[in-house]
């Protein structure tokens, strides 16, 4: 049961592997097509990609997926939903980056939604257990 389970994750991860693969052909040959090919020519942009690509998704990811299983769906989910906000809350700490009002009128819509669903679980969660 064990070789077999190993077998099994050994099958996800190199479909993983070639989903992940294919994606990036595809995207870059889209981005190709329609953008043509732009190599950047400043060292600044070079530091740029390659802390975005290894901290903002090598590593965000990784710890993404060896974390999540410790959490409920649910709040994983809401985690997910906050995401933007989130992004924009950096962005307005570490840029100073404003939105307009509209989109802060949508971010506390988000955020109502996200509250008013975790209360929603937590008071089913205390009636489903007294």
């Amino acid at each position: 049961s064990s070789t077999s389970e190993q077998t099994k994750t050994e099958v996800y991860a190199a479909l993983r592997s070639k989903i992940f693969i294919s994606g990036i052909l595809f995207f870059a040959a889209i981005s190709f097509l329609f953008e043509g090919l732009a190599i950047p020519k400043t060292p600044i942009s070079w530091i740029g990609i390659i802390y975005t690509s290894i901290f903002a998704t090598v590593i965000a990811f990784t710890l993404q997926l060896k974390y999540q299983g410790f959490t409920k769906p649910y709040k994983a989910a809401l985690i997910y939903s906050a995401e933007p906000i989130f992004g924009h809350l950096s962005a307005l700490i570490l840029l100073g980056e404003v939105l307009s009002l509209k989109a802060y009128i949508g971010a506390f819509l988000i955020m109502l939604a996200i509250i008013s669903h975790d209360g929603k679980i937590k008071q089913s969660a205390l009636l489903s257990s007294g």
